[in-house]
């Protein structure tokens, strides 16, 4: 959880061994089990990076986790780089 500071996605990277759909959320609690929220759902992807300007990141709330889920069971590579404060 990021306490009292703002979490701001720079940059996300991701594959997967077979094509899924992926949810970047925030929430509080371990892993982001309550108040989850959506921040941005990738449909059907199997590989993809994007990078965010610290203008237009992704926010997660301050108090919140970030957190990342797949619709599938194959193994995924994630990377995210980010900013807290």
């Amino acid at each position: 959880l990021s306490g009292t500071t703002v979490i701001r996605v720079c940059h996300i990277h991701l594959t997967t061994t077979a094509t899924e759909d992926v949810t970047l959320s925030y929430g509080t609690g371990a892993a982001c089990v309550t108040g989850t929220t959506t921040l941005d759902k990738y449909l059907s992807v199997q590989s993809f990076a994007m990078d965010f300007q610290p203008t237009a990141a992704l926010r997660a709330p301050a108090a919140n986790g970030l957190c990342v889920t797949q619709t599938g069971t194959q193994n995924a590579q994630v990377t995210i780089i980010y900013a807290q404060y």
